[in-house]
């Protein structure tokens, strides 16, 4: 029950869609007919809690715990229903105006930006009065807290890793120090340049989705893309001196052979190349193991490595997934009903139920250390160590998308990629180029949001 990482253009149209909510009162058309899942057998006395789901329905771990919520509550009833279709722009629309299903759930990037718009309720008094409340990873839930206050219980995590392929290291003889820099990585990646073969050391995603990967190398260099003002607003950074680092540091590892000399390479073709043993590192969620098995890579080639450390003294990681929410607009008498629900599909039960539930799929349970008394280790046995320790250790390294990453990464995505197909311009001109760009056309819509 998680959701995937939300495309500019969506939010572009969501961005608008609250616009024009806020300022003509156009609203959410509530009688919209959605799609019953299950008969929902409810007497007066019942209180029905409504989750969305799309046309393939729950998989069977999810309806599981759905049946087991129905029948542990005499009072408590879910009813599934179809959600309308899969633009984000419904989920704040349906918000804004009231229809929003009761069981939500939002990605990382958005819950800070809907608590500040107030769309959210605070789940400080629920936290409080759950026992199971300690045994959640407080280093995961304290990124949704705002001014003291909680907004969203994770209920899946991924975490992007730098993965190597373990027979392209032993065959060049090749040891990783413990605690290497930004320096060390170009001359390890160097070693596996070979023109005749087409084989390289790191499979960068410059050209598609550019946002992504940079911000991690701009944290590496001591910095950040935007800032978070303290009424919910963004503010634009793209001339920290850190960016211009990361950008001098991306051109150097093309100059230097480090990554895939074809500029037209694209996400799909560089797990490709990773997978077939071309490339012998790639940036990845660990939650993306299986793209490359499917490929025909075993598991036990791909090793984890420790992200390089750069000029800021650190080596953060990206870490995003899905929390559980409560918008404003639910009831005051279901709010007690939804919670329980969220207390159930956050049991320790319920992740080693899921845990055995992706084994059965032949998928790695990687997504996170969102409880603390999981012992990952003894219930992950189809992923090799090394990832599994990461996936423990990422709530310590890790870091939520730069703020406000939506509306700026095409911004940024552009930069990136001039940078590196005209290595003779003038690095911070272009970030002043495309920072100039955010402001004119993004910006100030998704910061009128918070006025």
């Amino acid at each position: 029950m998680c959701i995937k990482k939300s495309r500019f253009f969506y939010f572009i149209i969501m961005v608008l869609i609250i616009n024009i909510i806020l300022t003509k009162s156009i609203f959410y058309d509530s009688n919209i007919p959605l799609t019953n899942i299950y008969e929902n057998n409810s007497n007066d006395s019942t209180i029905e809690i409504i989750t969305w789901t799309d046309l393939e329905g729950f998989n069977e771990l999810e309806q599981k715990y759905i049946d087991l919520y129905n029948s542990t509550y005499d009072n408590y009833k879910v009813k599934a229903v179809a959600r309308p279709n899969d633009l984000d722009s419904d989920t704040i629309t349906a918000m804004m105006s009231g229809s929003a299903p009761d069981i939500l759930i939002l990605s990382y990037d958005e819950v800070t930006t809907y608590a500040y718009m107030g769309l959210l309720l605070p789940l400080n008094d629920y936290f409080n009065s759950w026992e199971d409340f300690k045994n959640i990873n407080p280093n995961i839930i304290d990124n949704f807290k705002i001014n003291d206050n909680y907004y969203g219980l994770p209920c899946g995590e991924y975490t992007m890793s730098l993965l190597y392929n373990k027979k392209m290291f032993d065959e060049k003889n090749i040891t990783i120090p413990k605690e290497w820099r930004w320096g060390d990585f170009i001359d390890i990646a160097k070693k596996f340049n070979d023109p005749k073969t087409g084989q390289y050391g790191f499979a960068l995603n410059w050209n598609q989705w550019g946002n992504w990967w940079f911000q991690m190398f701009v944290w590496a260099a001591g910095g950040d893309l935007t800032k978070l003002e303290s009424d919910g607003s963004l503010t634009t950074t793209f001339t920290d001196p850190a960016v211009i680092k990361a950008g001098e540091y991306y051109r150097r590892l093309k100059q230097e052979g480090c990554i895939q000399s074809n500029d037209d390479l694209r996400l799909d073709d560089l797990k490709k190349d990773f997978a077939t043993g071309k490339a012998a590192m790639i940036f990845s969620g660990l939650d993306a193991i299986s793209d490359f098995t499917k490929l025909g890579m075993s598991v036990d080639d791909i090793g984890v490595l420790p992200v390089p450390i750069g000029p800021g003294d650190v080596n953060p990681v990206q870490i995003g997934g899905s929390c559980y929410v409560m918008h404003k607009n639910i009831s005051p008498e279901k709010r007690d009903a939804v919670f329980k629900f969220y207390e159930l599909v956050s049991s320790k039960q319920y992740f080693e139920d899921k845990a055995i539930y992706y084994q059965t799929e032949n998928i790695p349970f990687l997504e996170g250390q969102l409880r603390l008394d999981i012992n990952y280790s003894e219930l992950v046995n189809n992923a090799p160590d090394d990832m599994i320790n990461m996936m423990i250790n990422s709530s310590k390294l890790g870091r939520t998308s730069c703020y406000g990453s939506s509306i700026i990464a095409p911004f940024i995505d552009g930069a990136v990629q001039k940078i590196m197909t005209d290595t003779n311009s003038n690095i911070e001109d272009i970030f002043i180029q495309y920072e100039n760009d955010a402001n004119k056309q993004a910006v100030p819509q998704y910061n009128n949001n918070f006025k």
